[in-house]
């Protein structure tokens, strides 16, 4: 990823110059964060976003601070609402094609044991390759499922508990009532 957009419901008149930008990544929860610079910044005042762009960063986490230039210029009580993010990676300049590829198998199977038990087993592989940033996923999933009806007999009725307190006594004993339909 080397850049990010900043979707807002509404930008107003606020620009991304108006604040100063950060970016750090990690690896791993633990790991300290590293800043990566330079970054810049541009307004798309027709989509409603700021654009960061910043060298080119393959880490699990990332992490972007912003704070507003003194004096604050985003009007007292205003607030920018962010929308949503959306992570971008440039292709490289001597680049004239891109391709995708996505390849999915599915498998399941169901086997029936008994009249009231069935078990099942599922698998799902997925490939995703793009050129010429030669990315690659795989996903793997298998489940396993087992399925019984269970036959019990139930009663229908209503369950009351009544507690009375004889005569001074401070803990009631509960009569509970059970009446069938």
């Amino acid at each position: 990823m080397d850049r990010l957009l900043i979707n807002f419901a509404s930008l107003g008149s606020n620009s991304s110059s108006d604040f100063s930008w950060r970016v750090y990544v990690r690896d791993n929860e633990t790991d300290n964060w590293t800043q990566v610079s330079p970054v810049q910044d541009f307004t798309s005042l027709a989509d409603n976003r700021f654009e960061l762009s910043f060298p080119s960063q393959d880490k699990r986490y990332i992490k972007i601070v912003t704070t507003t230039l003194a004096p604050p210029v985003v009007p007292s009580g205003e607030t920018l609402l962010i929308s949503s993010l959306v992570a971008q990676r440039t292709l490289p300049a001597d680049t004239s094609e891109f391709t995708s590829t996505d390849w999915t198998g599915d498998l399941s199977a169901q086997w029936q044991m008994t009249a009231k038990t069935s078990s099942g087993f599922d698998i799902l592989y997925r490939d995703q390759r793009s050129k010429p940033l030669n990315d690659r996923t795989t996903l793997l999933n298998t489940g396993l499922r087992l399925r019984h009806i269970l036959t019990i007999p139930l009663s229908a009725g209503r369950v009351c508990s009544v507690r009375k307190p004889k005569n001074g006594e401070k803990n009631p004993t509960p009569i509970t009532l059970f009446q069938p339909h």
